[in-house]
């Protein structure tokens, strides 16, 4: 019942059977939220499907599943039929039954996040699902019907007046790991005071509660009382009664998030993700032991106030890692995690999961259950915790597919799987991916010496710099969020996968950047290389002495992969600089230029552009030789210039 549960959400179903043969097509399904109360349906048929409720992200939902005969009699002896429940949204968790009794079945299920999913109920061994991946849907329920999860609850806490003894609002069951690694911890929570206490408190401890009016025996995370109000305090028991402790000044009744990491020689304070106080440890600091033996986590005494995700670690959080504790459950990775209470189970529940490195979501069952004190507590609806969840990262999204180096010329696609600040899926749809690409030219470096580039030579000294940007089309969704209009299999991630071209057709370097919202993607920008379609290389060939006219004449030819001259071409693009260096200081100015400009040639026919950059003009004629095609250029005046394609 709800109560063995925790108060976590109970959804029944009922499947009706003819006389000895299960029919899923004839049964019916009930649900049961924690205050109602648990009984058969008398009626033949019942749509209640619609009314499942999930509750919220690391709370368990239990399903029941009963199998009655045609007189809705619970089957006896039924204890060998298998049912599934999946969820599909931001993170994908499955589950299947277990026989509680007599055609009684349990499903529990603990969402990791937040957000919108499918929710799939079927039954696996039906005589239909003969692929085994296509389990019959459960009386009047569709086979994917959609469910919202949401963002969790917190502790509420409102103790006695000067009480003599304060309590606690809730109580971490002691597990091993708490004494596992006492040179290396951190610990991070919610918390918000009605006002400053007036005895002595912990929002944190091991301590006993007696001793909060005494010496520190292990750690105390306390509020400021008397002359030390609006103060939060941080004090550790390092052994030989030497207490470090780190204290900032605090204020105000809204929500605040607090962590504190110890080891390597630091006590360090944290206040809504950022660092505001230092303490230098003993190089051999290890954390004293609690006067009792085993002694629990208490969370909460004394407080006038809430408090919400409680999470210990048994390692030392990096800064990032500290600004991540604030905005995002430890739930898609519990790597070195010791106790996390989220307090998300519906209001009044008696208990909240615990999880851990050693006993994680799919393990809900078998974990510990931190005690809520039913007479100074409960459990409200609302959370602290936002800003992580649904918020696309290019930090954390992945580019599953990245253009190949060299690109072919055209373009090349790329795929993107977004995902929030905390990891999920960011299944809205609505995220902005693109792609920024800066073209890289060849420019002359000096000394200032023209030789001509003939046959293949390389007579100047090069170096690379940006010539110009541009941002590619958005990126297209591959779908978009289905719920609440959801139609077909869900079979692809919802939302969350964009698709993408870089639209490169000029031959040459490039490097390019993919964004989600403006922020690059880890590891951007990348060069790439334009492959050319048809030649791999261009020989162009100059007098080393340009004669002094307006107009000179040079020639241009292609070659293929082969390194055999293409004779008959068909039209491409080249870009041919002609750039007036000069060298000082051994950096390379470029004056008056560069100045770069199309040149659109078929065999034949070559066409010079202006020097200035102005529209293409001066077209040439003829073919100077195998494969040869003759280009005009006009120039500006006298002096050196390099020459390049």
């Amino acid at each position: 019942g709800p109560a063995a549960r925790g108060g976590a959400p109970v959804v029944n179903f009922r499947l009706k059977f003819p006389a000895g043969e299960i029919s899923a097509l004839m049964s019916t399904a009930s649900v049961m939220p924690p205050a109602w109360t648990v009984g058969l349906s008398t009626a033949p048929k019942e749509t209640v499907g619609d009314n499942i409720e999930l509750g919220c992200f690391g709370a368990p939902t239990v399903f029941t599943i009963r199998t009655v005969d045609a007189a809705l009699c619970t089957r006896k002896g039924d204890t060998s039929h298998r049912f599934v429940a999946r969820l599909k949204g931001p993170g994908d968790v499955e589950a299947f039954s277990t026989p509680l009794g007599d055609g009684v079945y349990a499903i529990s299920i603990v969402p990791p996040a937040p957000g919108s999913y499918t929710l799939e109920m079927g039954w696996i061994t039906s005589p239909t699902n003969i692929d085994g991946n296509s389990p019959t849907p459960l009386g009047d329920l569709e086979r994917y019907t959609c469910r919202t999860v949401c963002a969790g609850n917190s502790l509420i806490s409102e103790p006695e007046d000067d009480p003599a003894t304060p309590a606690y609002s809730a109580l971490i069951p002691y597990t091993a790991a708490m004494d596992a690694n006492p040179t290396a911890m951190s610990w991070a929570m919610w918390y918000k005071a009605s006002g400053n206490p007036k005895v002595f408190n912990a929002l944190m401890t091991r301590d006993t509660v007696p001793d909060l009016a005494g010496k520190t025996r292990s750690f105390r995370l306390a509020l400021g009382t008397g002359d030390n109000k609006d103060t939060i305090e941080f004090q550790i028991n390092v052994g030989r009664n030497r207490i470090i402790n780190t204290t900032t000044a605090v204020s105000g009744t809204d929500w605040k998030h607090v962590a504190v990491t110890f080891g390597g020689g630091h006590l360090k304070l944290y206040i809504n993700g950022e660092l505001v106080k230092t303490a230098v440890t003993p190089a051999d600091a290890s954390l004293a032991a609690p006067a009792k033996a085993m002694a629990p986590l208490s969370v909460g005494i004394g407080l006038n106030g809430a408090v919400d995700e409680v999470v210990v670690w048994a390692r030392v959080l990096s800064a990032p890692e500290v600004a991540a504790a604030k905005t995002c459950a430890p739930t898609a990775d519990f790597a070195g995690v010791i106790a996390y209470a989220g307090f998300n189970e519906k209001a009044g529940a008696p208990s909240t999961a615990v999880y851990s490195q050693d006993c994680g979501l799919a393990s809900h069952d078998t974990c510990p259950r931190a005690l809520v004190n039913k007479n100074t507590t409960v459990l409200e609806d609302g959370t602290p915790l936002t800003g992580g969840f649904g918020v696309l990262s290019a930090a954390k999204s992945v580019v599953a597919e990245a253009p190949p180096n060299p690109i072919p010329a055209g373009g090349a696609p790329y795929r993107v799987l977004a995902r929030d600040v905390c990891g999920f899926r960011h299944i809205s749809g609505d995220a902005v991916v693109d792609a920024t690409t800066v073209r890289l030219q060849q420019v002359h470096e000096g000394p200032a010496v023209i030789s001509a580039l003939t046959n293949g030579g390389t007579g100047y000294p090069l170096t690379v710099v940006a010539k110009a940007q541009s941002t590619t089309p958005m990126a297209l969704t591959m779908g978009t969020a289905r719920c609440p209009n959801m139609a077909g299999d869900p079979a692809m991630p919802i939302g969350d996968e964009y698709v993408g071209t870089l639209p490169l057709t000029d031959a040459g370097k490039y490097d390019f950047t993919l964004r989600a919202n403006g922020a690059p993607f880890p590891g951007y920008p990348k060069p790439a290389v334009v492959a050319p379609a048809g030649a791999s290389k261009f020989e162009l060939a100059a007098p080393r002495v340009l004669p002094a006219a307006p107009s000179v004449s040079i020639r241009l030819r292609a070659f293929d992969n082969s390194n055999n001259v293409v004779e008959d071409p068909p039209s491409f693009t080249c870009e041919v600089t002609l750039i007036a260096a000069s060298r000082s200081f051994g950096i390379t100015l470029a004056y008056p230029g560069p100045k770069i400009y199309p040149l659109l040639a078929v065999p034949g026919n070559g066409i010079g552009g202006n020097i200035e950059g102005d529209a293409p003009k001066n077209g040439a004629s003829g073919m100077a030789g195998k494969g040869w095609l003759s280009l005009i250029l006009e120039l500006d005046g006298e002096g050196e210039y390099s020459l390049v394609c």
